[in-house]
Formats: structure tokens, C-alpha cells, sequence
């Protein structure tokens, strides 16, 4: 509602160019903001699968993180499985979504915000430098 006052007032006193100039500087503001901000944004993903290997497998060949498997057991049918484990940045959840849902599609995944890691993380630049190192090792 402030960019609209802002936009309104801006056009009326400036002319309705300077307006559309507006309009093109918020956007492009609330871009870099969101670019900064999501790239610093970190998730902890639970996945239960009965496939765990080929979950790993897949998140592995797709993702550079480390995977925490914990093995497990439904309750309501007391199936053996496992609950993986996995923290990524915001930029990378459309990636692991895909990968579980088409390694196994009775998977359950459970997302929640993670306020601080410690320890090894890749950002981009290390995940660059590991799969050239992977592509040269192969």
C-alpha cells in the first residue's frame, strides 16, 4: 500500500513517467533484496521414504550435501524405512522436491526453517569447485 501511495503521489506531482520510473525502481529493489535474502535463507528437509539408497542416489547425483540417514519405523504399519535428513539453501528445495518425488513418489517430506548451521557449508562457489572436481575425477 506504501508503493501505491508513493506511485500515486509520484505521478500526480512529478508527471506519470517519473511514476513508471518508480514502479521499475521498487521492482527492481525488492529483486536484489530477495536475492540476498533467499540466498541466505537455509531449510531443513525430513524425508520418509521407504527407498532410502535410491533417494541418497539421486539426491547426491542432483545435490552436493550431506545426507543424515535415520532409520525408522511407521507406526500405523510398522514398515521399516527411513528419514533422511538433508539441509539446503532456499534456491535448492525445487531441485530436491523433484528428486524425491520421482525416486519414490510415496515419499513424505517435512520442510522447516533453519535459524542457524555450524560447520562445513557449501555455498555456490564450493559446490562449483566440488563438481569439477567430480567431473574431472570421472
Amino acid at each position: 500500500m506504501t508503493n501505491l501511495v508513493i506511485i500515486l503521489i509520484a505521478g500526480s506531482v512529478f508527471g506519470w513517467e517519473s511514476a513508471l520510473y518508480t514502479i521499475i525502481s521498487i521492482y527492481a529493489m525488492s529483486r536484489v533484496v530477495d536475492a540476498i535474502h533467499t540466498r541466505h535463507q537455509k531449510l531443513t528437509a525430513f524425508i520418509v521414504t521407504f527407498m532410502p539408497d535410491e533417494v541418497v542416489a539421486n539426491l547426491n547425483k542432483t545435490l552436493i550435501r550431506g545426507v543424515t540417514i535415520m532409520p525408522s519405523e511407521g507406526a500405523y504399519k510398522r514398515q521399516k524405512g527411513a528419514v533422511l535428513m538433508v539441509v539446503i539453501s532456499r534456491y535448492e528445495l525445487y531441485d530436491l522436491e523433484h528428486v524425491v518425488k520421482s525416486t519414490d513418489p510415496n515419499s513424505f517430506v517435512n520442510l522447516v526453517n533453519t535459524v542457524d548451521i555450524e560447520g562445513n557449508w557449501y555455498d555456490e562457489k564450493d559446490q562449483l569447485k566440488a563438481r569439477q572436481a567430480d567431473q574431472s575425477a570421472n
